[in-house]
């Protein structure tokens, strides 16, 4: 895979090339060569030497991540072009990250299943900090710009509207008095720093809708909002006022009108296209799979050829 990859982008570009830096590789020198189990990198190397990834004849974009959280996506849904080979498929065995034990950080359990917890102050902190950045690097059409934060809606709907296969997000837009402001697919990532788009949003007071288009809209605020009174009509809520209540099926809940945090449940670690490191592994360890099968699972209608 790793070869493929440096194959297929070798030549492609300042941003595309394969280097000798960490941005692209990281190497721990001939001391990480020497620890145990390492060999079977080595033997795995020279085992499939001028072996590579083809579709239709030419050498794949052979993407990978640490894990998919349970399913890959197709690629459009994360960056922006269709590529055949890099479709949504299952991912069961990502899981097998929960049986390692802890090290550094809940690493690497945390790969699969993760939650960030953000108050209200820290996330009004990151909007001007990210605000700061882009005015700085001179990219003013990424600034937040919507007034006082009211609410945040997901949207988890593709190109042709249809939801994403892994339930990944491909729209996250804030709300705000004065505006709005949407970030795409693989972006949404950066502006909370996510390891996934594969999450969900929960606030501590909210009120959250559910409409026809499959999108979830997270309000802490009445502002704007119609109910159907006692009575049967449907006005506008009085937010200075109004008491507003949820009946469900076996208790009534009060609608809180702000909200001090919010917390992002999520799974998977990076991006979500192509191999999941963590799912192969785990096909290995637990199916048996060997790397001709792991790849062709991740990676749709391709072959593999030895081609020096």
């Amino acid at each position: 895979i790793s070869r493929s990859y440096a194959l297929r982008m070798r030549g492609s570009g300042v941003y595309s090339d394969v280097g000798t830096d960490q941005l692209t590789q990281v190497y721990g020198g001939y001391s990480a060569e020497l620890i145990p189990g390492f060999d079977r990198v080595k033997q795995a190397v020279d085992n499939t030497r001028g072996e590579v990834i083809l579709y239709n004849g030419q050498i794949v974009e052979a993407y990978y991540h640490a894990s998919a959280g349970g399913h890959t996506e197709n690629s459009e849904n994360i960056w922006s072009a269709a590529l055949p080979y890099l479709r949504a498929v299952p991912s069961p065995y990502d899981q097998y990250a929960i049986r390692y034990p802890y090290q550094s950080g809940g690493w690497p359990a945390n790969t699969y299943d993760w939650a960030k917890k953000i108050t209200r102050s820290q996330l009004a902190s990151i909007i001007m900090d990210w605000n700061s950045r882009r005015l700085k690097d001179g990219r003013v059409n990424e600034i937040i710009d919507i007034g006082s934060l009211e609410g945040i809606e997901i949207s988890r709907l593709d190109a042709n509207g249809k939801e994403t296969a892994s339930q990944r997000v491909t729209e996250l837009k804030f709300i705000g008095t004065t505006g709005k402001k949407s970030f795409y697919r693989d972006n949404i990532r950066s502006i909370l720093g996510l390891k996934s788009t594969l999450f969900d949003i929960e606030f501590d007071s909210k009120i959250t809708v559910l409409d026809g288009n499959a999108s979830k809209v997270s309000f802490n605020s009445l502002k704007d909002l119609k109910a159907i009174d006692g009575s049967g009509a449907l006005d506008y809520v009085n937010p200075d006022s109004d008491d507003c209540f949820v009946i469900g099926k076996e208790s009534t809940r009060n609608i809180a009108r702000s909200f001090d945090s919010l917390t992002i449940k999520g799974r998977g670690h990076g991006h979500g296209i192509g191999l999941s490191q963590w799912g192969a592994q785990g096909m290995a360890a637990e199916k048996g799979a060997n790397y001709k099968e792991i790849i062709r699972h991740y990676y749709t209608g391709v072959d593999i050829k030895r081609v020096y």
